[in-house]
């Protein structure tokens, strides 16, 4: 009974994700979040769900503080993320740990050709 139940929250919480996606994601973002996981080997279910495990973990910081520095607010980021602002603050001002530093620049360079390329057209 238990897991019956257990497995109809799971897949609830899985509806409401993908509706969320479908809905608050921009070109822009759905760009990021499809490079990063790649990146991060983790799905997008994985990302904009409840998991903590630390490689998702990593994935949301990476994708936070990028959105951040292309000029979303806090509380757009926290919109996009389905989470309250002030975690999404806590995740940016958060440092990230070294060995994830030359992922966050080669993200950065993937942001910045996207932004060109769509300027371009």
């Amino acid at each position: 009974m238990k897991d019956k139940l257990a497995q109809q929250r799971y897949q609830h919480r899985q509806q409401a994700v993908q509706l969320h996606m479908a809905q608050e994601l921009t070109d822009r973002t759905r760009y990021l979040v499809s490079k990063i996981c790649k990146a991060c080997d983790v799905t997008e279910m994985q990302l904009f769900g409840n998991l903590r495990l630390a490689r998702i973990v990593v994935a949301r910081k990476l994708l936070y503080q990028l959105l951040r520095e292309a000029g979303y607010t806090y509380q757009e980021i926290a919109r996009i993320a389905n989470r309250h602002h002030s975690t999404i603050i806590h995740y940016v001002k958060t440092p990230i740990d070294e060995k994830y530093i030359p992922l966050l620049n080669k993200l950065r360079r993937l942001s910045t050709k996207w932004e060109k390329k769509r300027l371009s057209l």
